[in-house]
């Protein structure tokens, strides 16, 4: 038989030693993440997997939710159970991603060019430019923002005017995103320098540099594996929506 058991503080001290020492620089859920929720899980099994996306109290159906990075075969059992769902009128919409890594001695250190300046992002100064560029922004991306710049590495390249002509985020999972450069300042190889900077910091704190990158987005995945990276498998993010709560927020999924 099988049974779902709801894990204390207490159970649970193995994976916060786990996190303390492999992603040091996690920090605390806020209102991006949890409004809508934002969940994610896995299961070898479809069986298994829709047995605890209905397991009672897991999810609540009833409330918009996202589920991230999933595997191709998980993401649609929640598309299926969004839509049975106990009874409740509902939609989902996904984003399907390319996961993609690169380690230390794959990717060759692009020289910043002398006319410019790379520094990391300032969350006072360079948060409304991130979230101005970004095409999957919703509420509370200006917080969410604020604190990725805040607790992890960032690079941006400035004119002599200070202006920030390109730049890229390490993310909360410890991938890399965000990624754009002014379309003034493209055609110069400024995507390459900042993607290869932003890698070599991870480098430094022992990390890989990983990324996803939009299935259909062929300019950025060639970009990337010209670099040095390699693909590692597809991911898929579910919107699911109840139609009542529905009031034309796809929170950055397209319709």
């Amino acid at each position: 038989s099988i049974s779902l058991v709801k894990t204390s503080g207490q159970d649970l001290l193995k994976v916060f030693e786990w996190l303390k020492s492999h992603l040091p620089l996690s920090w605390k859920i806020i209102n991006y993440l949890t409004k809508p929720r934002c969940t994610c899980y896995f299961s070898p099994n479809p069986v298994h997997a829709e047995m605890l996306l209905t397991w009672p109290g897991f999810i609540d159906w009833s409330e918009p939710c996202i589920f991230e990075m999933l595997s191709n075969d998980n993401a649609a059992v929640v598309g299926a159970v969004s839509k049975t769902n106990n009874g409740t009128d509902s939609f989902s919409r996904t984003i399907r991603c390319i996961a993609i890594v690169a380690n230390p001695g794959d990717v060759e250190l692009r020289p910043v060019p002398r006319d410019l300046t790379m520094r990391d992002l300032d969350p006072l100064t360079d948060t409304d430019l991130v979230i101005s560029t970004w095409k999957y922004s919703r509420a509370h991306a200006d917080e969410f923002v604020r604190a990725l710049i805040t607790h992890f590495p960032s690079v941006g390249l400035f004119d002599q005017n200070n202006q920030c002509l390109g730049f890229e985020l390490t993310l909360q999972d410890e991938t890399t995103g965000l990624l754009y450069v002014l379309p003034e300042a493209r055609g110069r190889g400024l995507a390459k320098v900042i993607i290869s900077q932003l890698a070599h910091k991870n480098f430094a704190l022992g990390l890989p540099a990983a990324a996803l990158v939009v299935s259909g987005n062929a300019t950025s995945l060639k970009l990337h594996l010209d670099l040095g990276f390699r693909i590692l498998c597809e991911l898929t993010y579910v919107l699911h929506i109840p139609r009542d709560k529905f009031s034309g927020e796809l929170y950055g999924f397209t319709s």
